[in-house]
């Protein structure tokens, strides 16, 4: 199920993987300025943001299924309209139509596979959504790669055409084959239906029933201390939830501060710098870097459930932040070497990037917010990360121009120190934990009295029912 899931995932890194060529071939056809052309590749991120805000509703009235099928219906057709674009209009138009299919279906795989999963294989599990990304990526260069010799005004249509049977692809496996999250099915009261999808999901004889429990539980402690479920929790939360939320929030905006969307967006143009300027040799490098960055990141979701999400994500930011400062005194370094380092820079940096942040980030917004507001806190924490990476594609080659390009790159390494930084002091290690017992964890790291407060009222009542059961026998 999560890797059929992470097919979602797999559209967007396919989009980010072929935004480079389709921009730099409607450029060739519209004559766009470069400020068209930035904002043809950053504005997305704007655009996703509206469908995020329909996100929740979707999640938490028809389901995680419905949310995969309505993201791939809507981008199915901004992709159409994108092709037969005949003017720069048009193609805002196809771009901003796509946009909101993808916010509309953003992080739910994450969402999705973190609620089937179990807290001893979550790490991997969810890792599989980071991996369709770079699938789809990778998939993005091998398009690239193949059509390098087609016309350039041409070859962005081609690609375009093969992107739009993906998210057929996702439409069939949302209504035919994924089952749905079973705590989906326990918020909405469905728990003979939650407990047969979770018997297919455990091993044969595992007390199913008992998890279905967990997660009433759960959100009944969530309710007494909040006293409602909807936003109002997430505007007004106690300690336990504010640090909860704070971390989840802050992870997913340090997740583009250190630019790696925006990076992956220019990635042909800071190798046409170091003096690769063939689109093939272009493709053929990027396709290399994204081999190298799935293989970290399916060895991070190995490394997660056994060193921790803790251990991996500062791995992660160290080695980008090293990785960076080489790219950024190669530019120093004669032509010939600078190429050779500059290259070796950004492997390691996207290779790093795969092997903690990437996953992590995702990981660990999805398995620390409360279960009664998962989907809100989860779009929530969404458009703080495309707003993020809206600020950066659009004012990357603005910063570069102000900076120069050693400057840039050495910026962005003081960010991933001072990201790990921050959440060396303020992260706790969540591996091993049920998501049931995120908010008893955090209110006993705060010191937040109120969901301690329920869940002893909840026990209470437990116990006040056993011994009126034992009455009646």
């Amino acid at each position: 199920m999560a890797i059929l899931a992470s097919g979602n995932s797999l559209l967007l890194g396919f989009d980010i993987g072929t935004t480079a060529s389709v921009s730099q071939g409607a450029t060739a056809l519209f004559q766009l300025t470069d400020a068209q052309r930035g904002l043809f590749v950053g504005s997305i991120n704007l655009f996703m943001i509206v469908g995020v805000l329909v996100n929740p509703f979707i999640n938490d009235q028809y389901g995680r299924r419905a949310c995969f099928g309505t993201s791939a219906i809507i981008l199915l057709l901004g992709q159409a309209i994108l092709y037969t674009a005949g003017s720069y209009t048009e193609l805002m138009v196809g771009r901003a139509i796509a946009g909101i299919g993808f916010g509309v279906g953003l992080g739910v795989d994450v969402l999705y596979t973190t609620e089937i999963s179990s807290s001893t294989h979550r790490g991997q599990v969810v890792a599989m959504t980071e991996a369709g990304i770079q699938m789809g990526l990778m998939l993005g260069s091998i398009m690239t790669y193949a059509l390098a010799e087609i016309d350039t005004a041409a070859r962005w249509r081609a690609i375009v055409s093969i992107g739009m049977v993906l998210p057929v692809v996702m439409i069939f496996l949302a209504s035919f084959v994924l089952v749905e999250s079973p705590r989906f099915l326990v918020i909405r009261g469905r728990n003979a239906q939650a407990t047969a999808i979770l018997e297919g999901l455990y091993p044969p004889g595992f007390p199913t029933h008992s998890v279905v429990v967990g997660i009433r539980e759960a959100l009944e402690r969530e309710r007494l201390a909040e006293r409602s479920i909807g936003w109002s929790v997430i505007f007004c939360p106690t300690p336990a939830f504010r640090r909860m939320f704070l971390l989840g929030w802050g992870i997913s905006f340090s997740q583009q501060a250190i630019g790696i969307d925006a990076l992956q967006y220019y990635m042909t143009d800071v190798i046409a710098h170091a003096g690769i300027e063939s689109t093939s040799e272009q493709a053929f490098y990027m396709i290399g870097m994204a081999v190298i960055k799935l293989q970290c990141i399916v060895l991070c979701g190995k490394m997660l459930d056994i060193q921790g999400r803790r251990f991996v994500l500062f791995l992660s930011l160290i080695g980008m932040a090293v990785s960076l400062g080489i790219v950024s005194l190669s530019f120093f370094l004669h032509q010939d070497v600078h190429l050779v380092v500059v290259m070796l820079g950004l492997t390691l940096y996207f290779g790093f990037e795969g092997l903690g942040v990437g996953p992590t980030s995702r990981l660990i917004a999805s398995e620390i917010f409360p279960t009664s507001v998962r989907a809100k806190a989860m779009s929530v924490a969404t458009i703080i990360n495309r707003l993020a990476a809206a600020v950066m594609a659009t004012t990357f080659f603005s910063v570069k121009d102000a900076l120069t390009w050693p400057g840039i790159f050495m910026l962005l390494a003081t960010v991933c120190v001072i990201v790990a930084s921050l959440l060396y002091c303020y992260l706790p290690e969540t591996n091993q934990r049920s998501l049931e017992d995120m908010s008893l964890y955090f209110s006993e790291l705060t010191g937040d009295t109120s969901i301690l407060d329920a869940e002893h009222k909840l026990r209470e009542e437990a116990n006040d029912a056993r011994i009126a059961m034992l009455a009646r026998v």
